[in-house]
C-alpha cells in the first residue's frame, strides 16, 4: 500500500543518491564537490518540507519467505515530523558550515557522502512505523557513526575509538533485534500507531508480566546504549575524534537522541510494566548525575559538551518515564540545537581562550585556591577518571574477549574443545550433534576474535583471511545446528534457514575475492589508500556478514530467531553470544588491517 505524495519517497531515497554521487566525485575539484553537496542538501530540504505538508504513508513487504514477512512501514506522525524538521534544519546548517570548515581536508568528498548517508538513516528512523523498519534506520546510523569517528584513518586513536564505539553499538543492537522479534512474535508485528490504540492495549493485556518485562528490558537496553546512558556513557566523548561538524550533528544533536525516540515509539510496551518504568527512571537519574559531575572535571571541551548532552538526555529519559512525552520532544529539540551550536563554535572558543591565556584579564579570573575535604578530593578523582566507565568498556569489549579466546593460541584447539564440552554438558537435553555444532560455532567465533584483536594493531593477510573464514563458518555452523534441531527433518529446516546461510556464503566469497593475491607485507601504506576498491569490497562484505540491511543476512537473522524459538528456545542465548562475537571480530579485523597507519617494517 502506498499513500501520500511522491515527495515522501523522494525525501527518503534522495540522500542515498547524493551519497553515491559524491563518491564518484572524489577525483573532481573541491569546488565541484562543494556545489554538488550544497545542491543535494537544498533539493533534499525542498523534498522534506513538501512531504511534511501532506499525510504520508508507505507500506510494503520487503522480504517474503513462505509464511514469514518482513514489512516496511513508513508514516509521518507528529513525532516523525518534528524529527524530520529537526534533522533537515540541523543538516542544512552543518553542511553549510562544513563546506568551508573541511576545506582542503583529505577525504572532502567522503565526508559529505557519509554525512548524507547518516541523514538518510535519521529520516528512515524517524518515519519508521514499526520496529522492523526502525531497525533499518538504526543500523544505518551505526555504520555512518563508525565511518565518521574513524574519518582520520591515518591516526591510530580515531580508528581504535571507531572500533570501540561500533562494538558497543553491536552489543546494544542485540537488544533491539531480539526485542523486535519478540514484539513481532507476541504482538504480531503491530505498528507504532496500532500499539497506541485499542488493538495494542488488548495485545499487551494478553501478555504475561514476565514476557512483557523481558521485551521491555531488551528495548531499554538498546536505547541506553544508543543514547550513551550509564553504563555505556564512555563511548560518546571518544566519538568526538571525528570532524567537528559530524560531532555536532551526530553525537550532539541527532544520534544521541535515537534511544529517546525508541522509548517514545515503544511507550505502550514498557510503560505497561512498572519495573521497566522504574528502570528508565533510575537509569536516567544516575546518568544525569554522574555525567553532570564528570562534565565539570574533564578538560577537553568536546568531552565537556558530550557529558552535558548525556546529562540532558538522562533528564529526557526521566520525562519519558513520567509520561511527559510532549515535554520530552520539546527538550530534545532544544538540546539538539544547543549542543549543535556549542560543538560548531567550540574551535573558535578554544582559539579565543588560547589568545587571552596569560593576559592580565585571564589571571584576574583565575579562582582562588581553597581547601577541600577528603570527600571532595575523592569525588574529584573518581569523576576525573570518568567513573572508570572507559576502563569497564575496555574490559568488556577487548580484554575479556581476548582472554577468553586466548585458548586458541596458548593451547592449540583448546577453544574448540571447551566450546563443545560446555554446550554438551550445560544442555544435556540436546542431542550430541546439536551441542557439538553450537559449541564449534562458539569456539570459531572466539578464535576469530582473538585473530582480530591480537598484536599491536597490525595484522598479516593470512590472519585477516582466517578471521573472515572463522566468522563465516561460525554463523553457517550455527544455522546447521538449528536445522538439525528442526522437528520435521533436515529438508524443511535447511529451506527455512536458506536466506541466512546463502547470504553468509555470498559475502564470504566477496571477502575472499577482495583479498585474493593480496600481500599486506608488500603494501607501503594503509590498504584503504593503496587499494581503495579492494578495501571497499572488504568493507561491504563486513557489513553483509554482520547483518547490515543490504542482503538476506539481515532478514535471515530475524527468520533464524523465529526458527530457534520454534525448535529450541535455549539456542537463542547461544545465537546472541555468537552474533556479538562475530560482529566485533569482523569490525576489529577490518579496522586493524585496512586502516593501519604504519607499515610493519617501519614499526
Amino acid at each position: 500500500m502506498i499513500a501520500g505524495t511522491p515527495f515522501f519517497l523522494l525525501a527518503l531515497l534522495f540522500p542515498f543518491f547524493g551519497a553515491i554521487l559524491l563518491q564518484f566525485l572524489r577525483a573532481f575539484p573541491e569546488k565541484t564537490i562543494y556545489r554538488t553537496a550544497k545542491s543535494v542538501m537544498l533539493i533534499q530540504t525542498a523534498w522534506v518540507f513538501l512531504s511534511l505538508a501532506f499525510p504520508q504513508k508507505f507500506q510494503t513487504h520487503l522480504f517474503v519467505w513462505h509464511d514469514y514477512h518482513f514489512e516496511v512501514l513508513l508514516e509521518l506522525d507528529l513525532t516523525a515530523k518534528i524529527f524530520w524538521a529537526l534533522a533537515t534544519l540541523l543538516g542544512g546548517i552543518v553542511v553549510r558550515f562544513s563546506l568551508i570548515y573541511m576545506h582542503r581536508e583529505p577525504g572532502y568528498s567522503r565526508f559529505f557522502s557519509t554525512l548524507f548517508t547518516f541523514l538518510g538513516g535519521v529520516w528512515i528512523l524517524a518515519a519508521a512505523g514499526n520496529l522492523d523498519t526502525f531497525l533499518i534506520g538504526w543500523e544505518i546510523l551505526g555504520i555512518a557513526s563508525f565511518l565518521l569517528i574513524g574519518f582520520y584513518r591515518h591516526r591510530a586513536q580515531p580508528v581504535q575509538n571507531a572500533a570501540m564505539v561500533y562494538s558497543i553499538y553491536r552489543l546494544c543492537d542485540v537488544g533491539l533485534l531480539a526485542g523486535a522479534y519478540l514484539e513481532h512474535s507476541e504482538l504480531r508485528g503491530m505498528g507504532f500507531t496500532e500499539l497506541m490504540g485499542p488493538l495494542g492495549a488488548q495485545g499487551l493485556a494478553a501478555l504475561s508480566d514476565g514476557n512483557l518485562f523481558f521485551i521491555s528490558v531488551l528495548l531499554i537496553f538498546a536505547s541506553f546504549g544508543k543514547s550513551a546512558q550509564v553504563p555505556f556513557s564512555s563511548w560518546l566523548p571518544r566519538a568526538m575524534e571525528g570532524p567537528t561538524p559530524s560531532s555536532a550533528i551526530f553525537y550532539g544533536a541527532l544520534s544521541i537522541h535515537a534511544g529517546a525516540l525508541l522509548l517514545l515509539r515503544t511507550y505502550p510496551i514498557w510503560s505497561a510494566s512498572q519495573w521497566a518504568t522504574n528502570l528508565i527512571l533510575v537509569g536516567g537519574a544516575v546518568s544525569a548525575l554522574l555525567a553532570s559531575g564528570i562534565g565539570r572535571t574533564v578538560s577537553n571541551i568536546k568531552a565537556q559538551i558530550a557529558y552535558s548532552s548525556i546529562t540532558q538526555v538522562g533528564i529526557i529519559f526521566i520525562e519519558i518515564a513520567m509520561g511527559w512525552k510532549d515535554l520530552a520532544l520539546v527538550h530534545i529539540v532544544s538540546n539538539a540545537f544547543l549542543r549543535c551550536y556549542q560543538l560548531l563554535a567550540s574551535p573558535s572558543v578554544v582559539a579565543h581562550l588560547l589568545r587571552v591565556q596569560g593576559t592580565q584579564e585571564a589571571k584576574a579570573r583565575e579562582p582562588k585556591p581553597r581547601k577541600n575535604s577528603a570527600f571532595h578530593s575523592t569525588s574529584y578523582a573518581f569523576l576525573m577518571s570518568e567513573a572508570y566507565l572507559q576502563d569497564l568498556a575496555r574490559l568488556i569489549f577487548l580484554t575479556l574477549p581476548q582472554r577468553l579466546s586466548g585458548w586458541s593460541i596458548r593451547r592449540p584447539y583448546g577453544s574448540y574443545l571447551i566450546g563443545i564440552c560446555v554446550f554438551v554438558l550445560a544442555y544435556a537435553k540436546w542431542d550430541f550433534k546439536i551441542g557439538a555444532a553450537v559449541g564449534l560455532s562458539l569456539a570459531l567465533a572466539m578464535d576469530a576474535l582473538w585473530d582480530a584483536t591480537q598484536g599491536n594493531g597490525f595484522q598479516d593477510t593470512a590472519s585477516c583471511r582466517r578471521t573472515f573464514d572463522k566468522t563465516s563458518l561460525s554463523s553457517f555452523t550455527f544455522s546447521i545446528s538449528v536445522s538439525m534441531a528442526y522437528p520435521l527433518g533436515w529438508k524443511l529446516g535447511v529451506l527455512e534457514l536458506l536466506p541466512f546461510s546463502a547470504g553468509i556464503i555470498f559475502w564470504w566469497v566477496v571477502a575472499r575475492v577482495a583479498l585474493l593475491g593480496f600481500n599486506r607485507n608488500e603494501v607501503y601504506g594503509p590498504p584503504w589508500v593503496v587499494y581503495p576498491r579492494r578495501s571497499f569490497a572488504a568493507f561491504i562484505s563486513v557489513l553483509g556478514l554482520s547483518g547490515f540491511p543490504i542482503s538476506t543476512v539481515f532478514f535471515g537473522e530475524d527468520l533464524l530467531l523465529r526458527e530457534i524459538t520454534n525448535v529450541r528456545p535455549s539456542l537463542a542465548v547461544a545465537f546472541t553470544g555468537i552474533f556479538i562475537l562475530n560482529g566485533i571480530a569482523l569490525i576489529q579485523n577490518y579496522t586493524r588491517f585496512f586502516f593501519e597507519p604504519n607499515h610493519p617494517q617501519k614499526q
